[in-house]
């Protein structure tokens, strides 16, 4: 077993270290947005909530592309999709400067983010790793989603001395040339999925792709037969209510802390622990934890999370440990719920429509992600507290987290019969 282990990661390794890299560049687009807007807003006129739209788009952009992704991973490999989107992506990110004072070429400049980003995101990275790690799986897809709190403390400090010196039109133009410089080169010397390897393989034999494959990476769910399977919704709508909670939690954490009656320095602290360490903690023991035991019942755990920072919100009452410990929560779920969903689709369903299933769910995580805040804002208006939205979240969680327990055992793609974990 820890010979099995060692291996995959001696012939791993390089695909997770770009994967670490895509991870971190794949939020980019959002992470200098919070920085950029009082100037983008004094500087052209336009409203914060106008300016911000821009999620909306990225957000449809997502939901709507990430399952065509995904099929061009499953088809043609990682590689060629990965370095045809960061030169995309990166092109589109540049575009973003060239705004003028009309507030349809704001729009417009995030169309063309929306259109490109997908190729670049989340679900071609994992992707890359699931299918090079079988006994570590969990383990090096925890360390792939690294990138996103290095990306928090990297870009944001990028983005923040790049506004300073040049304004916000050098923003996004500085970040483009951040991720070719960094994710292309890696993709281009490291970057291998189990296609690229099979590929080349059949290449020096005289052989084809679509002969090899079966042999090469077992069987899969077919897409049709994937998409009629409940399990598949038992991934996919609590994934949705997790992302669903913690988009509201991390947007709004800092309101939330001093409406309970602690003070913004406080609030600080609170959201710096809760999206900092704890959710880099949460990350890794949550690949850990996968890769030694049942994966829906991690999953659950880690699932459940949101719903119980939720609850101490909710019964706090200003108390700063108590609002640490919410807020630790949040975050080590916010370190799990992408890895966990990831993860589970990739021993339910297989590798060979790995990519076009998780696109799916990662567009199901997107919308849900970006619908947070907006429930959470529109409650707060309504009724002058968060307090129901604290309700709505816990109950939603702890009726439809533990579906996902329920999974049962692992089909095993390569003799067909169900093992357990």
């Amino acid at each position: 077993m820890q010979g099995t282990n060692l291996a995959e990661w001696r012939a791993g390794w390089p695909v997770v270290l770009v994967g670490i890299a895509g991870a971190a560049t794949s939020s980019i687009q959002t992470v200098a947005l919070s920085l950029i807007i009082p100037s983008l807003s004094a500087e052209l006129g336009w409203s914060r909530a106008a300016i911000s739209v821009s999620f909306t788009i990225t957000t449809i952009g997502a939901l709507l592309l990430s399952p065509l992704v995904g099929a061009l991973l499953d088809r043609f490999g990682t590689r060629r999709v990965a370095i045809a989107g960061v030169i995309a992506k990166a092109s589109a990110l540049a575009a973003v400067s060239l705004t003028t004072s009309q507030i349809w070429t704001w729009y417009l400049a995030w169309v063309f983010v929306a259109l490109a980003a997908p190729f670049a995101s989340l679900v071609v990275w994992t992707k890359a790793v699931a299918g090079r790690f079988a006994k570590q799986r969990g383990l090096a897809l925890a360390i792939t989603m690294t990138g996103l709190p290095i990306a928090n403390i990297v870009f944001t400090f990028v983005a923040a001395q790049t506004m300073g010196a040049m304004g916000w039109r050098a923003v996004y133009p500085a970040l483009a040339a951040s991720a070719l410089c960094v994710v292309l080169p890696l993709a281009i010397f490291f970057l291998y999925d189990e296609r690229d390897l099979l590929r080349r393989r059949a290449r020096a034999v005289g052989e084809t792709v679509q002969a090899a494959l079966p042999r090469a990476l077992g069987r899969g769910a077919e897409i049709g037969e994937a998409l009629r399977n409940r399990r598949l919704w038992q991934i996919f709508i609590p994934g949705f209510l997790v992302s669903m909670s913690l988009g509201g939690l991390m947007v709004h954490l800092p309101s939330m802390v001093t409406d309970a009656g602690a003070t913004p320095a406080e609030a600080a602290t609170v959201f710096a622990l809760a999206f900092g360490p704890f959710a880099f903690a949460g990350r890794v023991a949550t690949g850990l934890l996968l890769d030694r035991l049942h994966a829906p019942f991690v999953a659950g755990a880690a699932f459940i999370l949101p719903a119980l920072a939720a609850l101490i919100f909710y019964s706090a009452n200003g108390d700063i440990a108590w609002l640490i410990a919410a807020g630790a929560l949040a975050g080590c779920a916010l370190g799990a719920e992408l890895e966990g969903i990831a993860y589970l689709v990739s021993v339910y369903f297989g590798q060979k429509n790995y990519g076009f299933l998780y696109g799916i769910g990662f567009g199901f995580y997107s919308v849900g992600f970006g619908i947070g805040p907006v429930i959470a804002g529109h409650i707060y208006d309504s009724y002058g507290s968060y307090e129901r939205y604290f309700v709505f979240i816990a109950s939603a969680l702890l009726i439809a987290v533990p579906f996902i327990t329920l999974l049962g055992r692992y089909p095993d793609w390569g003799s067909g019969e169900e093992r357990a974990a």
